[in-house]
């Protein structure tokens, strides 16, 4: 299963744990031409106690069978 969309510039997973991830509003979605693209703010706790807020970008192509994948986290 693959979690990174294919032009992320996200090469790996991180090596720290996190503890909880919060959302802090609504999730939004928008339609583009040939994907789907979600945004969503949240505050992620890690296993160190330290917090941080962040927004990753979530894609999803219009194709049968496409996946929601992870295209950034800022």
């Amino acid at each position: 299963m693959k979690l990174f969309h294919e032009f992320s510039p996200i090469s790996g997973l991180p090596k720290y744990r996190l503890h909880t991830v919060k959302l802090l509003e609504e999730i939004h979605i928008q339609e583009q031409n040939y994907s789907h693209v979600a945004v969503v703010r949240t505050e992620d706790a890690f296993l160190t106690g330290e917090s941080f807020n962040n927004q990753y970008v979530f894609i999803k192509w219009k194709k049968p069978g496409a996946d929601w994948r992870i295209a950034d986290i800022d």
